[in-house]
């Protein structure tokens, strides 16, 4: 998922410093230095991150000197779960909200309840994209 940079660098706008889910979202180029300064990331966490989204197939990565970062996926196709996945992985509750061990064969009183709050979880990160944010600025209320 290496390749050349375009030779001009793009205009991108975006809540996460990816392209936007506009014509021009899939050449859209952003330096790791613009990624860390929208997003607050750590200098040392950016190419990591950048890294296990390239990997998963949502980012392409481009060398040279207007190298950077750009979608390899369209906004509209990326939802926020898959970027979670790539990223930090989804983990499951597998200990007991009880007690200090797995709720084992027979589950715990909260078991269920916590089995469809991570469920809900999860169908509300998959249900929203990267352009479903696009659109979000900070004071909106949250996209539907």
């Amino acid at each position: 998922m290496i390749g050349r940079a375009p030779s001009a660098r793009s205009r991108c706008h975006s809540a996460t410093s990816l392209p936007t889910p506009s014509p021009s979202a899939l050449t859209c180029v952003v330096s790791s230095t613009r990624i860390r300064e929208r997003t607050a990331i750590p200098a040392r966490f950016v190419v990591p991150v950048m890294s296990d989204l390239v990997r998963a197939g949502l980012v392409a990565a481009l060398v040279g000197r207007s190298g950077g970062y750009r979608l390899a996926v369209e906004p509209a196709g990326v939802s926020i779960l898959s970027v979670v996945e790539a990223v930090a992985g989804v983990r499951r509750r597998t200990e007991c909200a009880l007690t200090p061990r797995p709720c084992g064969t027979v589950p715990c009183r909260l078991h269920g309840v916590l089995a469809r709050a991570d469920e809900a979880y999860l169908a509300e990160l998959a249900a929203v994209s990267l352009a479903d944010l696009e659109d979000h600025r900070p004071g909106d209320s949250q996209p539907d």
